[in-house]
């Protein structure tokens, strides 16, 4: 059917799929973080599991503010730190 001159045609409607349902949307939530929660919880008081950065993280926390910038005057923030 054509169309007259000056009429504007109007976009179809938008596609809508139905939602997911809940027990789907549950388990991609909780397929990651129930494993993520029990190592963390597992690891977290256990001696040596720190990894290099985790440990550096934490020493830093312990600081106040002008003990970190000392820190940070000394060391090179702009390259990651490795061990051999």
């Amino acid at each position: 059917m054509p169309v007259p001159a000056g009429a504007t045609v109007a976009p179809p409607p938008p596609v809508r799929r139905p939602p997911f349902p809940r027990r789907v949307r549950s388990v991609v939530v909780l397929a990651p973080f129930l494993p993520t929660l029990a190592l963390g919880l597992w690891g977290i008081r256990r001696e040596n599991t720190l990894w290099g950065d985790e440990a550096v993280t934490y020493a830093l926390a312990q600081r106040d503010l002008s003990q970190i910038w000392q820190t940070a005057q000394h060391l090179d923030l702009a390259t990651p730190c490795t061990t051999s």
